[in-house]
C-alpha cells in the first residue's frame, strides 16, 4: 500500500512541502464522514452470493430498491441461480430469468396468500359455490350443449342436512366430491367446470372417495374400484384392485396406490397394474421389533413432481410405552417400479400419549417454493405441529425452520399443501377450502 503512487500523492498533499493549513484539515475531516464507498458494489461476486443467501425475501426485495447499482448486482445471474436453488429450489424449471425471478420474489409476499392461509376474505376475493348455481358455466369441450348433466348434480343444493364434503387443489384446479358417485372439478383461470360421473356409471349403494387430484388426473376409489379422470384429454378410466385402496397420489398420467394389507402399486391409466417390491425396506428402531410391537403406523405415498419417474412411500411408526415412546420414520424411493434407496430417521423425544392429550400422526405433503414430506401429528392442547420433515430435493431428513416454511405466528405449520384439506397455493391461486359451507374462496395473484 505505502508503495503505491496515489497514496503516496496523498500523503505528499496532507503532510509534504506546502501541506494543508489547521483550517483545510478541519474542513477535511468534515468531509471524510459524508463520503460512505458502495461497499455491495465493491465487493467480489463471490461475497454478494453469499451476503444474499442470508437475506429472507423481504431483505431481498428492499435491497433491490437501494439503488440501480446493488439492483443490478443482486439481479446477476449467479447471485439469482443460487438464490433460487437454496430458496425457492421448488420453483427451478431451466434457466432463472430475471423476468421470473422478479415474479417469484413478489407473489410469495402477496398479501392475498396469507389472507388465504389465515381466513380472511380480502376483496379481491372470489366466492365459487358447488351447486348449479356457481357462476362456472360447463366445460364445452366435456359437455355437448344439448346433454344434460347428471341428475344428482342438479338436484343437489345447498343445505344443513349435506356432510362434509372432499376438496382438492393442483395446478389451478379444484376438485370435490359432491354427492353419490359425482366429482366435480373446476378450472379457475377459464372459469369452467366439469361434472364427472364413473364410465360405467352411477352405482347406487357404493361410497365414493376423492383420493387425488395433480395436473392431469383427478382420482376417485369405490369398494374395490379405482377411477381415473382424465381431466386434460377429457376420457376415463376404471381398474378393478385386489384389495380396497387406503390412499392414493397422481403425477402427470401416473397414479400410485396403497392397498389395505401394505402392498403398493403403480397404474397409468389404460395399462396393466405393475406392484412395486417394498420388501428392501428393513425397520432397526432402537427398540426390538421383537419385544414391542407398533403402537401406531402411518403411511404415504408421494411423487416427485420434478422427477416424475421418482415414487416416495413414506411411513411413521411409534413404539414403546407412554414413559419410553419414539417415533420411527421412514422413506422409500423408487424410481419407476425399482427400489432405489430408503432413508430412516428416530425421534426419541416423541410425545407419549395422555388420555385427551394424545398426539395423532399426519402425514402432508409440502410443494411450493419448497418441497417436503411433512410428518407432523395433532392434538387437542398444540393443534398441528412438526416432528421432522423430509426434503424430496435433496433427498434427506431436515429438522422444522420455521424462516423457510409458511407458517402461523406461533410457528405452527399453515401448510399451503397441494393436498391440504384448508388452503392451496402456487404462483397464480391462493384457494382456501371451506368443505363445511359449500363453497370456496380463490385469490388471483397478480
Amino acid at each position: 500500500m505505502k508503495h503505491n503512487p496515489r497514496y503516496a500523492f496523498i500523503r505528499q498533499f496532507v503532510s509534504g512541502h506546502g501541506a494543508l493549513t489547521r483550517e483545510e484539515i478541519r474542513y477535511l475531516r468534515l468531509l471524510l464522514p459524508s463520503y460512505h464507498p458502495d461497499f455491495v458494489v465493491e465487493l467480489p461476486l463471490e461475497i454478494v452470493i453469499l451476503i444474499a443467501l442470508q437475506l429472507t425475501r423481504r431483505d431481498f426485495a428492499r435491497c433491490l430498491s437501494v439503488s440501480k447499482a446493488w439492483r443490478e448486482r443482486f439481479l446477476s445471474d449467479p447471485v439469482m441461480a443460487a438464490y433460487t436453488i437454496r430458496r425457492w429450489p421448488a420453483f427451478i424449471d431451466g434457466a432463472m430469468n430475471q423476468t421470473r425471478f422478479l415474479q417469484i420474489l413478489s407473489r410469495l409476499d402477496h398479501k392475498l396468500i396469507w389472507a388465504s392461509i389465515m381466513g380472511n376474505i380480502a376483496p379481491e376475493t372470489e366466492l365459487v359455490t358447488w351447486d348449479v348455481t356457481a357462476g362456472y358455466q360447463l366445460d364445452s369441450r366435456f359437455h355437448h350443449p344439448l346433454d344434460n348433466p347428471p341428475t344428482p348434480y342438479t338436484q343437489f343444493r345447498m343445505g344443513e342436512d349435506h356432510q362434509a364434503l372432499t376438496a382438492l387443489y393442483c395446478s389451478g384446479k379444484v376438485a370435490c366430491h359432491l354427492c353419490g358417485c359425482i366429482v366435480v372439478i373446476d378450472d379457475l383461470k377459464s372459469k369452467t367446470r366439469k361434472v364427472l360421473a364413473p364410465p360405467s356409471g352411477i352405482i347406487h349403494g357404493l361410497s365414493m372417495k376423492l383420493q387425488a387430484l395433480g395436473s392431469k388426473l383427478v382420482v376417485a376409489s369405490m369398494d374395490r374400484t379405482i377411477i381415473a379422470w382424465d381431466h386434460v384429454e377429457n376420457k376415463a378410466y376404471e381398474k378393478s384392485l385386489p384389495c380396497q385402496s387406503l390412499k392414493c397420489a397422481t403425477c402427470d398420467d401416473r397414479v400410485a396406490i396403497i392397498l389395505y394389507g401394505g402392498n403398493v402399486v403403480l397404474w397409468t391409466p389404460g395399462h396393466a397394474i405393475v406392484q412395486l417390491d417394498v420388501s428392501p425396506v428393513i425397520h432397526e428402531p432402537s427398540i426390538p421389533l421383537s419385544k414391542v410391537k407398533p403402537r401406531e403406523t402411518l403411511q404415504g405415498v408421494f411423487f416427485n413432481v420434478h422427477d416424475k419417474r421418482t415414487l416416495y412411500l413414506a411411513s411413521a411408526s411409534v413404539f414403546g410405552d407412554e414413559l419410553n415412546a419414539r417415533l420411527h420414520v421412514t422413506v422409500q424411493e423408487f424410481s419407476s417400479a425399482s427400489h432405489i434407496g430408503t432413508y430412516s430417521s428416530e425421534l426419541a423425544d416423541y410425545e407419549g400419549p395422555g388420555a385427551w392429550n394424545q398426539p395423532t400422526l399426519e402425514l402432508l405433503e409440502y410443494e411450493f417454493d419448497l418441497s417436503f414430506i411433512i410428518f407432523g401429528g395433532r392434538c387437542m392442547t398444540r393443534g398441528p405441529f412438526v416432528y421432522t420433515l423430509f426434503d424430496k430435493i435433496e433427498r434427506k431428513f431436515t429438522t422444522f425452520d420455521p424462516n423457510n416454511i409458511w407458517t402461523f405466528d406461533d410457528n405452527r405449520p399453515a401448510l399451503p399443501l397441494r393436498k391440504s384439506k384448508k388452503a392451496a397455493i402456487d404462483l397464480d391461486f391462493a384457494v382456501r377450502l371451506d368443505t363445511k359451507s359449500l363453497f370456496y374462496q380463490v385469490n388471483a395473484l397478480k
